[in-house]
């Protein structure tokens, strides 16, 4: 992971909503963010700056970087509820009687859990109520997926994290050297924005 980009970029944020000055918040958001792929991070910061109004959160900027992540890797990430509920409504047309190979686990496990039958033979009144059965089923599957899979990344039990890039978490994440180096880092970028006034 280039780290080197990632301090400018979390400087320009800063410069940008006026809070240049502190460093104290700016070398938190670097601590937080520098697990992540800086690359996606930045991405994520320029995206930021066109539409926000006020300085993000991390939250926010970590959505922002899973978004964009999610339109560049696709199939790496969980499907949208309207993109699994299209599957299966197509499914329900083509071949309701043959086995179906369902585009990803958690549309597999959440059908085998509701029952195939139970959707394709539901009658029209109770219709509803089982795709919005499915549908609670489905969310909650996705989303102990999705928190399972952020906590292997932090904990590094799948030796990378799921925004993309792998990245390894030293034994001393905020050493007194390190404190050191990102004063001087963030003092440097935010020295050259305000001299070209370039944020």
């Amino acid at each position: 992971m280039n780290k080197d980009i990632l301090a400018p970029s979390i400087a320009q944020l800063f410069c940008a909503f006026g809070k240049a000055d502190d460093i104290a918040r700016q070398k938190i958001y670097y601590s937080a963010l520098k697990h992540l792929d800086a690359q996606l991070v930045q991405y994520a910061i320029f995206k930021i700056l066109l539409k926000a109004t006020y300085l993000p959160s991390l939250g926010e900027i970590f959505n922002e970087a899973k978004s964009i992540d999610q339109e560049m890797n696709p199939n790496q990430h969980i499907l949208p509820w309207e993109e699994a509920l299209n599957e299966i409504t197509s499914a329900m047309r083509q071949s309701p009687h043959k086995k179906i190979r369902w585009s990803t686990p958690e549309l597999e496990t959440t059908i085998r859990i509701i029952g195939w039958h139970n959707i394709i033979y539901c009658d029209t009144k109770n219709y509803s109520y089982v795709i919005t059965t499915t549908h609670k089923i489905y969310t909650a599957i996705c989303k102990k997926l999705e928190e399972k899979s952020i906590n292997r990344a932090f904990l590094q039990l799948n030796g990378g994290n799921f925004l993309g890039t792998p990245f390894r978490i030293d034994s001393d994440t905020y050493s007194i050297r390190e404190s050191t180096m990102i004063n001087t880092l963030f003092a440097s970028c935010i020295n050259n924005a305000k001299a070209k006034d370039d944020f």
